[in-house]
């Protein structure tokens, strides 16, 4: 199945989204695991691990189940001051 993800902060350099093609009841990890090409070509694996994903709704836990066609947001760690 066909899953969107769009990318926020560090991940912006990967453009504004990603078209990912995983296993039909994916969950979060699965939809990470898919993430780990492009992620290691920006040299973004640390933040990989340590961001969120999240739907319209709410931030998914790692077993949260995807469907055909969601649009994910990926949240990576943000600092301030």
């Amino acid at each position: 199945m066909r899953v969107t993800v769009k990318l926020f902060g560090a991940f912006r350099v990967l453009g504004e989204g990603l078209e990912l093609d995983v296993p039909s009841n994916a969950n979060i990890s699965q939809i990470r695991a898919a993430m780990m090409e492009p992620a290691a070509t920006a040299e973004l694996l640390p933040t990989l691990e340590v961001s969120r994903f999240a739907n319209e709704r709410e931030v998914l836990a790692e077993a949260a189940t995807c469907h055909p066609g969601d649009v994910l947001a990926i949240l990576p760690p943000v600092s301030g001051g």
